[in-house]
C-alpha cells in the first residue's frame, strides 16, 4: 500500500507559515516545491505544504491536523505572523 500524500496550499498564508504552525502543535509536514516546480507553476503555485499518512497514522493524528487546518481557515490560530 503506498503512501497517502495530500498537498495543499491557502490563500493569505505562506507555506513556511502553515509548516511552522502545524509543527508547534506536534504535526509534522513538509512545505516548498517538492521537486515538481513546473507542476505547481501550471496550477498558479510557488510552494504547497505535504502531509504523507501511513498505516501506523493514528485517527486521532488525522484529527489533529483537520482542527489544526480548519483552525487555520477560520483564523483562530496563534502565532502566525
Amino acid at each position: 500500500m503506498e503512501d497517502a500524500r495530500p498537498i495543499f496550499s491557502s490563500s493569505g498564508l505562506r507555506t513556511e507559515e502553515i509548516g511552522d504552525y502545524l509543527n508547534r502543535k506536534g504535526i509534522a509536514v513538509r512545505g516548498g516545491h517538492h521537486c515538481a516546480q513546473p507542476i505547481l507553476r501550471l496550477f498558479g503555485l510557488e510552494s504547497t505544504v505535504r502531509a504523507t499518512f501511513a498505516l501506523y497514522n493514528t485517527c486521532e493524528e488525522v484529527d489533529a491536523l483537520v482542527a489544526a487546518l480548519w483552525d487555520l481557515r477560520q483564523g483562530r490560530s496563534t502565532g502566525i505572523v
